[in-house]
């Protein structure tokens, strides 16, 4: 009996070790031919939550950036509310002359051109009041930004401004029995349009300022238009206007 047990044992040892190889061999060969496999999967799921967070920070960044700029933009509208409804409101007075203009010219009696002088002379007084107003505003809003390139470019609004609203001080109503009446109505009317549309580029750069806010973003005034009088040089070149204005600083 022993005899025969004896070798059934050991025989059944032999084959267990040979199993235990046996997985071992496997479990070693699909170690090596997987391990890697699995290395890169993990890598691709770590760069994508790596690019997840680094995406959800750059979109909080960016959702930061325009609410700061926004909250600027809103600064600079109010900024900049004064003077432009003065600029605003100066064109709507030169459309008025313009118009009362030719209303004089329509006029067939002398009563009548009487009472279109007395208009174009209420809407000049208007006028050169809300220019002077607006150029004042140009200088509250320079003062703002007192250094740098933007100030620079404010500066240059306000001599714009300034300039326009010399050239409207320079302007006279004629009488109605001055035999050059219709000549000298028709410079006006001529100056009067160069106002307006100086009140144009003036609106123009106030909202790019709006917009940008940016010395480095926004564009150059332009060369202030021609009249039928010289041309004047600003709020800096003209003697007395800094001070009417409300001073340089």
């Amino acid at each position: 009996m022993p005899s025969t047990v004896l070798p059934s044992v050991a025989e059944f040892i032999d084959w267990a070790i040979l199993i235990v190889t046996l997985l071992m061999i496997y479990y070693f060969v699909k170690w090596v031919a997987f391990s890697g496999k699995e290395g890169e999967e993990d890598k691709k799921r770590s760069e994508m939550v790596g690019d997840y967070f680094k995406k959800r920070k750059e979109k909080k960044e960016e959702t930061l950036k325009k609410s700061k700029e926004k909250i600027e933009q809103k600064k600079r509208e109010e900024h900049v509310r004064h003077p432009q409804a003065h600029f605003v409101e100066s064109i709507e007075h030169c459309t008025e002359l313009i118009v009362e203009i030719g209303e004089f010219k329509s006029a067939e009696d002398d009563t009548a051109k009487k009472a279109v002088l007395e208009k174009l002379k209420e809407h000049h007084k208007e006028l050169k009041n809300k220019l002077k107003e607006g150029t004042r505003g140009l200088n509250t809003l320079r003062r703002k930004e007192h250094k740098g390139e933007l100030h620079a470019w404010l500066q240059s609004i306000y001599e714009y401004g300034g300039a326009t609203w010399k050239l409207t001080n320079e302007i006279t109503i004629p009488k109605h029995d001055d035999t050059e009446c219709d000549k000298k109505l028709d410079s006006l009317e001529k100056n009067i349009q160069t106002v307006r549309g100086a009140c144009g580029n003036i609106l123009r750069k106030l909202e790019e300022y709006i917009e940008k806010g940016k010395a480095d973003m926004l564009t150059e005034m332009p060369k202030f238009p021609e009249s039928s009088s010289s041309t004047p040089r600003g709020a800096r070149g003209h003697p007395g206007l800094g001070g009417a204005l409300g001073g340089r600083r």
